[in-house]
Formats: structure tokens, C-alpha cells, sequence
């Protein structure tokens, strides 16, 4: 049908189009790799999770995977334009440490009402509503691991 051959194509144009923006904002080929890196590990742990738990995909739900990647996408820019505002200061983790601190509180805050809000969907009678927000809990709470410890990690690791 129609979700079956539009579904996919529009999620690559979505994430073609979120990986363009992490290349703009992030200016930096270290960087805006860290920050791919750590949006596909939380996407595929979004998605394993789904699996794992026998989450149907459907027509309702669908549209909370290409949501995963721009969100993923904006935690990790939110702690990466922090960590670069401040990066040519001191020593690299004392820098990530601070970004961590001064922005890693907001975007897990914003994630956490998020979460609370699809929460709210599964309380529903509707299950279309229920396995949306199953869906898009599992790919908020992926993005927001991949966001918080991992991106971190990897610019650490990719010394960025």
C-alpha cells in the first residue's frame, strides 16, 4: 500500500535532510560525525528496543522514527554548541564536563517532559495512541543515552 512504499522513502528524505543540518551546524567533520555517530547507536537502540518488546509498527505510529532522529539530532547539537563555545579554553574534558553541566541538565529536562507527555498517550482506550507512545518513548529515551553519555564519549574519543 501506500505507508509501504512512501514510509521509507520519506524517512530517508528525513534523515538526509537531519544529517545535512548536523553537517551546517556542526562545521566541523569531527564533530558533526560524533554527533551521527551517537544519533544512529540511539536509533538503533530505539529500534532493538521495539523489537525486544514486540512494538507493532503501523501507519499512526510510524511517523515517531523520523521524529527519533531530529530529536537525537538536537540534544547532541544543544551539548555540542556548548562544548565548542568553550572548547579552545582549557583541557578537553574539564570543557565537556562543563558542557555537561550547563547543558545537560536542560536537554534531559526537555526530554523528560516529553517523555511524561507521550506517557500520557498510553493511558488512552485509543491503541493507536498506545503504540505511538510506546513508540516514541523508546526513541526518546534512546536519543537522550545517546545524547548525555555517549556523545560525550565519542568526542572525547575522536579527541574533537
Amino acid at each position: 500500500g501506500t505507508v509501504a512504499h512512501d514510509a521509507p522513502r520519506d524517512t530517508v528524505y528525513a534523515i538526509v535532510a537531519v544529517f545535512l543540518i548536523i553537517l551546517v551546524i556542526a562545521w566541523r567533520w569531527k564533530d558533526a560525525m560524533a554527533i551521527t555517530i551517537g544519533l544512529c547507536i540511539g536509533v538503533a537502540v530505539m529500534v532493538g528496543a521495539v523489537a525486544f518488546f514486540d512494538v507493532k509498527i503501523n501507519f499512526f505510529n510510524f511517523v515517531a522514527i523520523p521524529t527519533a532522529f531530529g530529536t537525537g539530532a538536537d540534544y547532541g547539537i544543544n551539548i555540542l554548541v556548548r562544548y565548542v563555545s568553550d572548547r579552545r579554553k582549557t583541557d578537553p574534558r574539564e570543557v565537556l564536563r562543563n558542557a555537561m553541566v550547563r547543558t545537560g541538565g536542560a536537554v534531559f529536562l526537555c526530554s523528560s517532559t516529553t517523555i511524561i507527555g507521550y506517557f500520557s498517550l498510553m493511558t488512552s482506550n485509543n491503541q493507536a495512541l498506545v503504540s505511538y507512545g510506546e513508540l516514541a518513548i523508546a526513541g526518546e529515551v534512546a536519543c537522550l543515552l545517546a545524547a548525555e553519555p555517549l556523545l560525550p564519549a565519542l568526542l572525547i574519543k575522536m579527541k574533537a
